[in-house]
């Protein structure tokens, strides 16, 4: 039975009825979700395929009116956008927002990956991320050198999508990786790190964040009461649920929420 009922909550008529009870008709966004991808109820889903409104999340352009726009959730999104293309995105965001509304991004911390390249953790890359690339590197898809830690630290600023490529990032000489690093500093750094990539391939992270980063993003957006929180800590109710988000992703995450005044 509950099968049966998880079923229908996810058609579009459950979905319709979930949102009217849920929100009341007003309106909450997850952007970057496909309608089965993470199910959460009562959110519409705005993504290129398989989602309640189809949009490019690339160029803006979200299919909503001026100040219309409830809330708006992203997780793990904005690193898969170029900095222009993250930009215009928290832009239009900040357009169809109503006033009040609060905005969530969760996203890689750039940091945190730096500082556990610093500290020789390869166990923690290989806890965290390194899943799909080890069973491709199984399926002999990919080669071994994937797993090495320098390459698992490249491959989470700069990879190709496992969904419409075979995933990883640049293999690069463990020698230049430390140098490049000290001399260039994070944001360079990573930089580089996308300059390897082979523009023929479908890329998937393309420009991780650090949080001032992105505090400045959105502070010259429009948004205000811009903030470092926690998984679940937010000033909007329905993001405070654990549902909201997947759990695993706190290890390596910090999440920036916003109001639109």
């Amino acid at each position: 039975m509950n099968r049966l009922i998880d079923k229908f909550r996810r058609t579009q008529l459950g979905r319709k009825i979930g949102r009217q009870l849920r929100f009341g008709g007003r309106i909450y966004l997850s952007l970057g979700d496909t309608k089965d991808k993470f199910f959460r109820p009562g959110w519409e889903c705005v993504d290129l395929v398989g989602s309640d409104f189809l949009c490019d999340l690339r160029y803006g352009n979200l299919p909503f009116p001026d100040n219309s726009v409830d809330a708006i959730h992203a997780s793990h999104l904005i690193e898969h956008l170029t900095f222009d293309q993250g930009r215009l995105l928290v832009q239009d965001c900040f357009r169809c927002m109503k006033r009040g509304g609060v905005i969530r991004f969760a996203t890689p911390d750039l940091n945190q990956l730096i500082g556990k390249f610093e500290a020789s953790d390869w166990h923690w890359f290989l806890a965290n991320g390194a899943s799909p690339i080890f069973q491709r590197v199984q399926a002999g898809v990919l080669p071994p050198e994937h797993l090495l830690l320098h390459n698992l630290f490249v491959g989470w600023l700069a990879s190709y999508s496992g969904r419409f490529d075979v995933g990883g990032g640049p293999l690069v000489d463990v020698r230049i990786v430390g140098d490049k690093l000290r001399e260039l500093g994070r944001y360079g750094f990573r930089d580089w790190c996308v300059s390897l990539m082979d523009p023929a391939r479908v890329p998937a992270h393309v420009h991780v964040y650090d949080y001032p980063e992105l505090h400045d993003l959105f502070v010259s957006a429009g948004f205000r009461l811009v903030r470092n929180g926690k998984f679940t800590d937010s000033a909007c109710p329905a993001m405070q649920s654990p549902s909201i988000d997947r759990q695993e992703r706190a290890e390596y995450s910090f999440y920036i929420e916003a109001e639109k005044p």
